[in-house]
Protein backbone atom coordinates (compact mmCIF):
# COMPACT_ATOMS: atom_id res chain seq x y z
CA UNK A 1 0.00 0.00 0.00
CA UNK A 2 1.27 3.46 -0.86
CA UNK A 3 -0.06 6.66 0.69
CA UNK A 4 0.49 9.78 -1.41
CA UNK A 5 0.24 13.24 0.17
CA UNK A 6 -2.29 12.60 2.90
CA UNK A 7 -3.48 15.29 5.28
CA UNK A 8 -3.13 14.94 9.06
CA UNK A 9 -6.64 13.47 9.46
CA UNK A 10 -6.83 11.63 6.15
CA UNK A 11 -8.83 8.43 5.86
CA UNK A 12 -5.80 6.83 4.24
CA UNK A 13 -4.06 7.06 7.63
CA UNK A 14 -6.78 4.86 9.08
CA UNK A 15 -6.28 2.32 6.31
CA UNK A 16 -2.49 2.44 6.79
CA UNK A 17 -2.97 1.86 10.52
CA UNK A 18 -4.96 -1.28 9.75
CA UNK A 19 -2.31 -2.39 7.24
CA UNK A 20 0.39 -1.96 9.89
CA UNK A 21 -1.65 -3.96 12.42
CA UNK A 22 -1.99 -6.77 9.87
CA UNK A 23 1.70 -6.71 9.06
CA UNK A 24 1.15 -5.55 5.47
CA UNK A 25 3.95 -3.51 3.91
CA UNK A 26 3.23 0.12 3.18
CA UNK A 27 5.04 3.26 2.22
CA UNK A 28 4.49 6.99 2.11
CA UNK A 29 5.17 9.42 -0.73
CA UNK A 30 5.40 12.76 1.05
CA UNK A 31 5.35 16.12 -0.62
CA UNK A 32 7.06 19.28 0.65
CA UNK A 33 7.61 19.46 4.41
CA UNK A 34 5.75 22.78 4.61
CA UNK A 35 2.66 21.47 2.80
CA UNK A 36 -0.35 20.60 5.01
CA UNK A 37 -1.31 17.90 2.50
CA UNK A 38 1.93 16.09 3.38
CA UNK A 39 1.38 16.04 7.15
CA UNK A 40 -0.23 12.61 7.11
CA UNK A 41 2.63 11.00 5.21
CA UNK A 42 5.18 12.41 7.63
CA UNK A 43 3.00 11.17 10.48
CA UNK A 44 3.01 7.66 8.97
CA UNK A 45 6.77 7.76 8.60
CA UNK A 46 7.28 8.94 12.17
CA UNK A 47 4.60 7.00 14.07
CA UNK A 48 4.11 3.87 11.99
CA UNK A 49 7.62 3.52 10.51
CA UNK A 50 6.29 3.72 6.95
CA UNK A 51 8.88 3.25 4.26
CA UNK A 52 9.77 6.52 2.51
CA UNK A 53 9.08 6.25 -1.21
CA UNK A 54 11.16 8.55 -3.41
CA UNK A 55 11.11 6.75 -6.76
CA UNK A 56 9.71 3.77 -8.66
CA UNK A 57 12.42 1.47 -7.30
CA UNK A 58 11.38 2.29 -3.72
CA UNK A 59 7.72 1.70 -4.61
CA UNK A 60 8.45 -1.71 -6.14
CA UNK A 61 10.55 -2.72 -3.13
CA UNK A 62 7.82 -1.65 -0.70
CA UNK A 63 5.21 -3.78 -2.43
Amino acid sequence: MLVVEAGWRSGSLNVAGHAAALGCPFGAVPGPVISPSSDGCYRLIKEFKARIITDATDAAAAL
